[in-house]
Formats: C-alpha cells, structure tokens, sequence
C-alpha cells in the first residue's frame, strides 16, 4: 500500500466516522424530541387526574367506597 493509498483510507475512515456521529446525533435528538412529547402528554394526564380527585363530584362517595385500597394520605 501506497502512502497515498494509506492517507485516502485513513480519510474514508474518518469521513465513515463522521457519518456514524452524525446519524448519532440525529438518532438522539429525535429521541429526544419524542421523549419531549411523551413527557409533556404524561404530564397532562397526571394533571387530569389529580384535579379530578381533588374535584367535588357528586359520585365521589361512591368511588372512594368501592376503592379497594385508600388513596394514600399527604404526610
């Protein structure tokens, strides 16, 4: 092998390299992205729930005595 053959491997090497960060870094922040919107639309959902147990509904008697085990206590 050539000294020229070797420096242009030596540069197909590192250009396969940055193409790998590269599509790693894009896998990541999509990832993160994703992540972003789950995060917000749990978020959400536990937010729901909490305003409908601190609610006032008419049936809340009735769920609270058909619970099988108590809401836990704010200590």
């Amino acid at each position: 092998m050539t000294e020229l053959e070797s420096a242009a491997l030596v540069t197909e090497l590192a250009m396969d390299t940055k193409r790998q960060f590269y599509a790693l870094e894009v896998m990541c922040r999509e990832r993160a992205a994703v992540a972003r919107k789950d995060m917000e639309y749990w978020l959400n959902e536990a937010e729901e729930w909490a305003q409908l147990r601190k609610a006032d509904h008419p049936s809340r008697g009735a769920e609270q005595a058909s619970r099988a085990s108590p809401e836990p206590s704010a200590t």
